[in-house]
């Protein structure tokens, strides 16, 4: 999760209703008086349409013992809907008290971002906290100096659905496995968070619950061919190895599931048809693989009953570490390597320059991530306008020179235009 801010329009009096969360809440301990909100900003990361039902906050929490430590405070978010609103309730209700208890159900869990307890006053329903984590695990990828832990990362993400899958009460599919649910604490741990979309099931392990009325919801590029059924309505063990194998070629090779194609809608398509997330990459991109290790990271992209288990993943995974068949700490070969230290090539003839078009006094900054800064400025028709500024990751050395491009050459996005 980033940090992200922006309640609905429920008001604080359409209170939740006491009967229905009374027993999920009783078992988890009501922090209020010991929390304080401290910062909120915009998330930047969120993928519009396929998330985005949460309010995360940022906070502070006093322990029984005097600590103070940071944490993440998570409040659904709920919208007015006129005659529907109390229907609406309902069914946050519904969703928050399956939510809690799939969390407490994984409680001191191997890599599972732990539930530290509940509180009340920021909506109309209650939040949940947590540990607050520096990174998730997209950004974390992203980080220059020191190199991320790539295979530390591989190896504890699949840890903890290997927790999840086995658990002695019955096991739990998450439903949702990519690299934004995937949080990095200080100590660079790899923590599974986000348990809105799992479910705990007592049958088959693999088992797909069908139904007519309730289509499951994921992110669809990482989505298994059997979860695209219109019927689908419940995650399964085999479809979050499927996402699995997903989150490893992110973080081995730095490339999306279907990455050459920008329709979802496409995606869908390609899925359905049987083609697997990615063929094997070649080049720098894919230079921290190894026959052995691309053996089973594209089995996870196999039919649904013969895609490895999260234990059989694991064991085949630890085999490879100790054998020295996958190095420990590799360095992933740098593609821009000389990006540094050449000429900025010059702007593209073909793409108007703006500069002039636009009122530099009227630059507002919208939201920063570690791949842009987007901005909004006025044009001098009056129009106002969205500016995205790619972030060169340049060495430190070399950064002075590139410190002018966000205003000398921004990148106008005609797509997305604001009109005033």
């Amino acid at each position: 999760w980033a940090i992200f801010a922006g309640l609905g329009g429920i008001s604080m009096s359409q209170e939740y209703s006491p009967t229905l969360l009374s027993g999920a809440l009783g078992a988890t301990h009501d922090i209020t008086n010991f929390v304080q909100i401290t910062r909120a900003a915009q998330d930047l990361y969120e993928e519009a349409g396929l998330g985005g039902s949460a309010d995360i906050f940022s906070g502070k929490y006093t322990k029984p013992d005097g600590a103070v430590t940071k944490v993440a405070i998570k409040c659904l978010r709920v919208f007015h809907v006129g005659k529907d609103s109390e229907t609406q309730m309902k069914r946050l209700q519904k969703k928050l008290v399956r939510e809690l208890e799939i969390w407490r159900a994984l409680s001191g869990g191997t890599n599972i971002i732990q539930l530290l307890g509940t509180m009340n006053g920021i909506g109309p329903l209650p939040s949940f906290v947590c540990e607050f984590c520096p990174w998730n695990l997209q950004d974390y990828l992203e980080r220059k100096t020191p190199l991320p832990k790539y295979t530390k990362m591989m190896t504890e993400t699949l840890r903890g659905l290997d927790f999840m899958h086995n658990l002695e009460s019955g096991p739990i599919a998450h439903g949702d496995i990519k690299l934004s649910n995937i949080l990095v604490n200080s100590d660079e741990k790899a923590l599974i968070c986000d348990f809105g979309r799992s479910h705990q099931s007592s049958g088959a392990p693999n088992q797909v619950i069908l139904s007519s009325s309730s289509p499951f919801a994921g992110t669809v590029r990482y989505m298994s061919p059997e979860l695209l059924d219109p019927g689908c309505a419940r995650p399964s063990l085999a479809a979050d190895m499927w996402a699995y194998g997903c989150v490893a070629l992110e973080i081995l090779c730095r490339i999306q599931p279907y990455h050459e194609i920008t329709s979802d809608a496409v995606v869908a398509e390609l899925i359905r048809s049987g083609q697997p997330p990615s063929n094997r990459p070649r080049g720098p991109r894919g230079s921290l693989i190894n026959d052995a290790l691309w053996s089973v990271l594209s089995s996870c992209w196999s039919a649904q009953d013969w895609r490895p288990t999260a234990h059989m993943f694991l064991e085949e995974l630890t085999r490879l570490l100790s054998r020295g068949e996958v190095p420990r700490s590799p360095t992933l070969m740098n593609v821009f390597a000389n990006f540094g230290s050449e000429p900025i090539p010059p702007w593209p003839q073909d793409i108007p320059d703006l500069n002039e078009e636009l009122d530099s006094n009227s630059l507002l900054v919208l939201s920063r991530s570690l791949r842009s800064t987007v901005w909004m400025a006025s044009g001098w028709d009056s129009q106002d306008v969205v500016i995205k500024v790619p972030r060169l990751n340049t060495n430190v050395d070399n950064q002075a020179r590139h410190d002018q491009l966000e205003y000398v050459r921004p990148l106008f996005l005609q797509q997305i235009l604001i009109e005033a």
